[in-house]
C-alpha cells in the first residue's frame, strides 16, 4: 500500500498580525516623540507649563508638522511591510503586490472613479459614529492653518504617500497570506480590520474599514496593489481637496439636494460597473508557500 503524501503546512498567519502591530506601535512612537521633542523646545522657549497641552495641539496640526509625522508614520508601515518581505524565499517585489496588474488602463480609471461612492459611505459611517462618539476636533486645527503655500504638497503627500505604502503593508503583505490561509472573503474582512485599527479613532475607523474591503477586492482580483494605491490615492487627494477648498479656496460647506441626488446616482452608477468589471477578473491561484 503506497504511502500517503504528507499535507501542505498551511501557510503561518503570525507574522503579519505582527507586522500590523509593529507599523502601529511605530506610528504611536513617533508622534509621541515629535510631540515630546517640541513640547520641551515650547518650554526652553519660555511657554507655560499648564497651558502647554493647550498650546501644543495647534502646533502639532500646523501643516508642515503633521506632513513631517505623517512621512515618517508611514515609513514605520513602509519597514513594517518591507522588512518581512525582503526576508521571504519569493521575490520581494511580488510577496508585496509591486507586479503587473490583471487591470486595464481603462480600468485603473474606472476603479478610481468607482471608488467614490465607498468613500462617501464611509464618510457617513464615520459620521454615525460621531454621533455617539464625539469626535477628535484637533483636525480642524490644520484645515483652519492651512495655506495656498502648503495646500498642495499636503494633498499629494496625503494621498501618494498613504496610497502607495498602506497599500503596500496591508494589501500586499498580510492580506495574500490570510486569503492563502483562510479564503478570500476571511482574508479581506480581517485585513480590513487590520487596516481600520491602524488608523486610531473610531471615526476612521468606521472610514477604513468600509475603504478596505473595496481595495482589498480589487487587490484580490488585480493581482496586484496597483490598482488599490491609484484609488486609494484619489479617494484620500479627492476629499482633501473637499476638505481644504472649504477654508481657503471658497468651496461651499454643502450643496445643493438636486446635486446630491444626481451625483449620488451617478457614483453609484459607476460602482456598479467598477464593481462588476472587477468580479469578471479571474483571480490566479495564490501559491500557499508564502514565506
Amino acid at each position: 500500500m503506497p504511502e500517503s503524501t504528507p499535507s501542505a503546512r498551511p501557510p503561518r498567519v503570525w507574522t503579519v498580525f505582527l507586522a500590523s502591530f509593529a507599523a502601529l506601535c511605530g506610528a504611536f512612537a513617533i508622534q509621541a516623540v515629535v510631540g515630546a521633542a517640541l513640547a520641551i523646545t515650547m518650554i526652553a522657549s519660555g511657554a507655560d507649563p499648564q497651558t502647554l497641552a493647550e498650546e501644543l495641539i495647534p502646533k502639532l496640526m500646523h501643516p508642515a508638522v503633521f506632513l513631517g509625522m505623517l512621512l515618517l508614520s508611514q515609513s514605520m508601515f513602509w519597514l513594517a511591510g518591507f522588512i518581512p518581505a525582503k526576508m521571504s524565499p519569493e521575490p520581494t517585489s511580488q510577496r508585496l503586490g509591486l507586479v503587473a496588474s490583471r487591470a486595464s488602463w481603462m480600468q485603473y480609471v474606472l476603479f478610481a472613479l468607482g471608488s467614490v461612492l465607498p468613500l462617501m459611505v464611509s464618510v457617513g459611517a464615520a459620521t454615525l459614529v460621531a454621533k455617539l462618539i464625539k469626535p477628535d476636533e484637533s483636525l480642524l486645527m490644520l484645515y483652519q492653518q492651512m495655506d495656498n503655500t502648503w495646500a498642495i504638497p499636503f494633498i499629494v503627500l496625503i494621498g501618494v504617500v498613504p496610497g502607495f505604502v498602506e497599500e503596500m503593508l496591508f494589501r500586499g503583505y498580510v492580506q495574500p497570506r490570510l486569503i492563502a490561509r483562510w479564503g478570500p472573503a476571511p482574508g479581506i474582512v480581517v485585513t480590513s480590520i487590520l487596516f481600520a485599527i491602524c488608523h486610531i479613532t473610531p471615526h476612521a475607523m468606521a472610514l477604513a474599514f468600509i475603504m478596505g474591503l473595496w481595495l482589498g477586492l480589487l487587490a484580490w482580483k488585480t493581482g496586484s496593489i496597483w490598482p488599490g494605491a491609484v484609488c486609494h490615492a484619489f479617494v484620500n487627494s479627492s476629499w482633501n481637496v473637499w476638505q481644504v477648498g472649504q477654508y481657503i479656496w471658497g468651496f461651499p460647506k454643502s450643496l445643493p439636494t438636486i446635486v446630491n441626488v444626481a451625483g449620488l446616482c451617478i457614483m453609484t452608477l459607476l460602482f456598479a460597473w467598477a464593481a462588476w468589471s472587477a468580479i469578471k477578473i479571474r483571480p490566479e491561484e495564490i501559491s500557499p508557500e508564502l514565506a
